[in-house]
């Protein structure tokens, strides 16, 4: 009933599958709703903190959590602060195995994450594919950390497809985005375009 109920909705159910894991543990109130978005955005700021140790960690992590965006972010008792969570941390892996050689795992779990909190993250993994792309191209050093990191993202495809073949095939024939009339490739061109400026389409046609 569950999985049905979230398939009839338009993100992908983890995000809903924690909210109901807090009901049970801490009832209906306004805390208990935002608790999972809160622990994200805590570990957010811990990962920006840890990645680069000294000032400029000390400055990301304080721009971060001064950030009127992030407090509406982490607060909102909806699914964008774990988006952000396993964005952050698919990020922090590919940089740690495309210098160091290490963190594999890591890019397949946040991968895994991601894909299953919201659809947005497939925005992201684009743009960490171009990236390796490019670097498959000038460092040919790296080719094979790069290779094994590609491996690991495409084993997160391959561990989403129940939900796929469950869930989201399903939601993409519904009229909610990114249902019917919402999959052509103009609309997930000007998805980029709003995933990177939020609200852009409020602009109108030429904005997007």
């Amino acid at each position: 009933e569950f999985f049905r109920s979230v398939r009839a909705d338009n993100p992908p159910p983890l995000s809903f599958g924690l909210m109901r894991w807090m009901r049970s543990l801490f009832g209906e109130g306004e805390v208990a709703l935002r608790l999972p978005s809160i622990a994200a955005g805590f570990g957010v700021a811990v990962m920006l903190g840890r990645t680069s140790p000294g000032p400029r960690g000390i400055l990301a992590t304080t721009l971060f959590a001064l950030s009127s965006f992030t407090l509406v972010l982490v607060t909102d008792a909806r699914m964008y602060a774990w988006l952000a969570l396993a964005v952050t941390g698919l990020w922090i892996a590919a940089e740690r195995a495309r210098e160091e050689g290490r963190g594999y795992g890591w890019a397949f779990l946040w991968s895994l994450i991601g894909l299953h909190t919201h659809y947005f993250f497939l925005h992201s993994a684009f743009v960490v594919v171009l990236m390796l792309a490019l670097d498959f191209r000038r460092r040919p050093e790296r080719r094979g950390r790069i290779l094994r990191l590609a491996g690991a993202m495409a084993a997160s495809l391959v561990a989403f497809l129940p939900w796929f073949i469950y869930g989201m095939r399903h939601q993409l024939g519904h009229g909610l985005i990114p249902g019917r009339s919402h999959t052509r490739l103009v609309d997930y061109a000007a998805s980029i375009a709003h995933y990177f400026f939020m609200d852009v389409g409020a602009g109108g046609p030429s904005s997007r």
